[in-house]
């Protein structure tokens, strides 16, 4: 899949996955889906461009 030709610190996709939501603790869940969606969307509307924005994203998801 690739989204529309973006490409945001080197990548093509949004720059996550479940591997990194395991990594950041946060508990396998049916959550995850909405996660990786809503990461997608941040990634395409300009608000996640890097690697270091996803994981202070993550940082706040885990807050909640």
């Amino acid at each position: 899949l690739t989204l529309y030709g973006r490409i945001f610190d080197g990548l093509e996709r949004a720059p996550i996955t479940g591997t990194d939501l395991d990594r950041s603790g946060l508990t396998p869940s049916a959550r995850y889906a909405e996660l990786l969606g809503e990461a997608e969307r941040q990634w395409l509307g300009e608000r996640l461009q890097t690697t270091s924005a996803v994981e202070r994203w993550l940082a706040h998801i885990r807050m909640e």
